[in-house]
């Protein structure tokens, strides 16, 4: 009997600890409370509680990955499809801790610094690094002038000219650059044609984008404090073993269950949100494309950088019909501006081209026209507006003549 007496009596003690730790916490809280009340205080939690995720909403830089090394072979039925005159083979590409492409930041100390911004027809994907011209119109320099002279190529398939801006802003002016070369234009038409704006929730092409920040600074985990999408989160912590040990499997693997990431040049149609045909506003699409340029310009001269605009080579025909060639068609199909009406979007692309002259004269910057440099054929252009290795050094040459001619190259 005394030993189930004293039993009931400890859990009665328990119970009345409990209760006071209860009774306390509530007391500190009100205490609390009153203190904040006094000297302010700041308090955050997510309204959707259910989804247990807080995200942010951040700038997306769309960069290269860092310290990666990219590998493309262009399969057969692209290369039939969406190409004229591209060769198959392996492309590979390395990128340094910016997500930079090399060869690009050789000099720690360099007497000019040339930053280029675009596309990728500026990007030059499918060439060899060293005919890539942002690495050639340097190289050429420094054979010619004798400087040190880096040539960063910050520039990204799918970019448009607010995200070059984007990255010119928050990284490009890093490196102090002297120069700063804009090249744009069938990235802006098409996202502006079919979103009818830059601001807009495009999946991977938007400016801004939802995240989750990790910082869990207790268990060591080396994505603490960094932003992750949150619809990439859980692939991004796992692909840096996975894709590097098993890439072709992985590939496979991802793609069965719906977790591939994009590649570039997959040779499918871009984006299902872009398949059906829009009504052309070209005056609203130059307009937008117009104040791109000048917050370009803006930006550069507000940190002492030279900005130059550049027009885009291009092999677009004249009218489309049976011997047009089958790049055009697929680009008209897939990739570009969905629409069965050649003559509007025709017309739209070179108001666009005009466009960037007209606001070169008007902002009294420096402009290369490089669409008049390079011939329009399928020796230098694989599809309507992609470089070949070999028009990529022909751009070089011009460039970096027009640069010496304008006086931008110190002596």
């Amino acid at each position: 009997m005394t030993q189930r007496r004293r039993y009931r009596i400890s859990i009665v003690d328990l119970g009345l600890v409990i209760a006071g730790l209860v009774i306390g916490v509530f007391v500190a809280e009100i205490g609390l409370r009153l203190v904040d009340q006094r000297y302010g205080y700041y308090h955050t939690e997510p309204l959707n509680t259910a989804t247990q995720i807080q995200e942010d909403i951040f700038i997306q830089l769309r960069l290269h990955r860092p310290n990666t090394h990219y590998q493309f072979s262009p399969s057969p039925d692209y290369i039939e499809k969406m190409t004229d005159s591209l060769q198959p083979g392996v492309y590979v590409s390395d990128t340094d801790p910016d997500g930079l492409y090399k060869p690009g930041t050789e000099h720690k100390n360099p007497d000019l610094t040339i930053l280029f911004l675009g596309g990728s027809t500026t990007e030059n994907f499918f060439m060899k690094p060293e005919e890539r011209f942002p690495y050639a119109v340097a190289h050429l320099i420094e054979e010619h002038r004798k400087l040190k002279v880096n040539g960063l190529n910050m520039a990204m398939s799918g970019n448009v000219s607010m995200h070059s801006i984007n990255n010119f802003l928050n990284l490009g002016l890093k490196f102090k650059p002297n120069i700063a070369i804009l090249m744009e234009n069938i990235n802006d038409y098409a996202m502006l044609y079919h979103e009818r704006s830059y601001w807009n929730d495009h999946p991977n092409r938007s400016l801004l984008s939802k995240g989750v920040l990790l910082n869990n600074t207790s268990t060591g985990n080396p994505w603490d404090g960094v932003r992750i999408p949150t619809s990439t989160a859980a692939r991004s912590l796992v692909r840096n073993l996975w894709f590097r040990l098993t890439p072709h499997l992985a590939q496979r693997l991802s793609t069965q269950f719906g977790w591939k990431e994009s590649t570039p040049y997959s040779g499918d149609p871009q984006d299902l949100r872009w398949k059906e045909p829009q009504p052309f506003d070209l005056d609203r699409i130059e307009f937008d494309f117009r104040r791109s340029l000048r917050t370009f310009v803006a930006v550069a001269r507000a940190w002492g950088v030279q900005p130059v605009l550049m027009t885009q080579p291009n092999r677009w025909p004249d009218s489309v019909d049976v011997d047009a060639p089958r790049s055009v068609k697929y680009f008209m199909q897939h990739k570009a501006i969905t629409t069965v009406d050649y003559k509007k979007f025709l017309s739209g692309y070179k108001r666009l081209q005009r466009a960037i002259m007209d606001v070169a004269a008007e902002e009294r910057i420096p402009v290369i026209n490089l669409e008049v440099a390079v011939p329009r054929d399928t020796d230098h252009l694989f599809d309507p507006v992609h470089l070949t290795g070999k028009g990529s050094l022909l751009a070089a040459e011009y460039i970096s003549r027009q640069l010496e001619n304008l006086g931008l190259i110190p002596r």
